[in-house]
């Protein structure tokens, strides 16, 4: 994977939750139940997904 690849993974998506996508008809998936239930090696592939939403990363900021 390049810097310029659009492609992305389930992994790094705030919609994967507990091994399934949240947003399945955003992502053109069949669902069951409003989830679509994504494998872990699938979640790692790189692949385009309509329905991706960037996972937020927290850090600590600490004030004294």
């Amino acid at each position: 994977m390049t810097d310029t690849d659009p492609r992305v993974t389930c992994t790094a998506c705030a919609n994967m939750r507990s091994g399934h996508c949240v947003t399945p008809k955003a992502a053109l998936l069949s669902e069951r139940y409003g989830k679509a239930e994504i494998g872990p090696q699938l979640a790692q592939l790189p692949q385009h997904c309509p329905g991706f939403a960037r996972a937020r990363v927290f850090t600590e900021t600490r004030t004294t």
